[in-house]
C-alpha cells in the first residue's frame, strides 16, 4: 500500500508539478517553531526536517524514486510573498522541494507551470519571480491550496507558486551536480551530531557548521554516514 502511495505521489508531481497534504502532526512541530521566534537553526529545527522529510514514510521514497541520490542543501523559512516565485528554470528535475506548512497557511500552485519556459527575474528572496501578465496562460491552472491545520508538499522546482497566509519551511533536495551553484546551510557547531545522522547514502546533507559564540565557521562538509 505504502509504495502504491508513494507511486501516485510521484505522478502527481510529474503531472501537476506538485503534492500536498494537510498533516496536523507536522503542523504542530512548524507551529511550535513559529511561536520560538521562528528560527530553524536549533534542535527542533532540525527534528523538523526529519518529521517532515527525512524520517517521513510518505516523502523520503518520493525523493528517493526520482533521484538515486539527493542532497539537501537549502533549508529557508519564509512568510508571504509579494510576487509568485519558482526555484530553477531549468526543464529537467535538479531539486525536489519539501513546504512545511504552519496552520492557517494558504498558497497559490500553478498546476502544469514546469512544463513551461515562463518568463521571469531574479526576485530579491534568491528565487525566480514571474512578472504579472506571464499569467495565466493555457495548460497551467491555479490552485489555492489552504492548510488549516498545517502540512505538507513536494513541488518541483520549476513549479510556480505564491504563498498567501502562514509560515513556510522549504527543504530543497537536489542532484549532486547542482549543489555547488548554492551555498552551504549554515548550522551551529552544536547540532553538528544530529546533522551527521540524519545523513545516508541516498541523502546528504551540504552544511557549513560555525561556533554561534564568535560567527566563525569552523567546518565545511558534505554530511555522510
Amino acid at each position: 500500500m505504502a509504495s502504491t502511495y508513494s507511486e501516485d505521489i510521484k505522478q502527481a508531481i510529474i503531472q501537476d508539478g506538485f503534492w500536498t497534504l494537510e498533516d496536523a502532526t507536522v503542523g504542530r512541530h512548524m507551529d511550535e517553531i513559529v511561536r520560538d521566534d521562528f528560527r530553524i537553526q536549533t534542535a527542533k529545527g532540525m527534528s523538523l526536517c526529519k518529521v517532515a522529510a527525512l524520517d517521513n514514510l510518505l516523502v523520503r521514497p518520493v525523493l528517493e524514486s526520482f533521484f538515486d541520490r539527493s542532497i539537501l542543501a537549502f533549508y529557508r523559512k519564509f512568510g508571504r510573498t509579494k510576487g509568485t516565485h519558482f526555484i530553477l528554470p531549468a526543464p529537467q528535475l535538479r531539486i525536489l522541494v519539501v513546504l512545511v506548512w504552519s496552520s492557517g497557511s494558504r498558497m497559490i500552485l500553478h498546476a502544469g507551470s514546469h512544463r513551461h519556459d515562463l518568463p521571469a527575474t531574479m526576485g530579491g528572496n534568491g528565487f525566480f519571480a514571474i512578472t504579472d501578465d506571464a499569467l495565466p496562460i493555457p495548460g497551467i491552472k491555479a490552485r489555492s491550496v489552504e492548510m488549516k491545520e498545517g502540512g505538507l508538499a513536494i513541488v518541483h522546482s520549476r513549479t510556480s507558486w505564491k504563498i498567501e497566509e502562514g509560515k513556510l519551511i522549504m527543504l530543497g533536495f537536489m542532484i549532486p551536480d547542482e549543489v555547488p551553484h548554492w551555498k552551504e546551510m549554515p548550522i551551529p557547531v552544536d547540532l553538528k551530531d544530529i546533522v551527521m545522522e540524519m545523513a545516508s547514502d541516498t541523502i546528504g546533507i551540504n552544511a557549513v557548521f560555525f561556533d554561534p559564540a564568535d560567527g566563525n565557521e569552523i567546518l565545511q562538509e558534505e554530511g555522510q554516514r
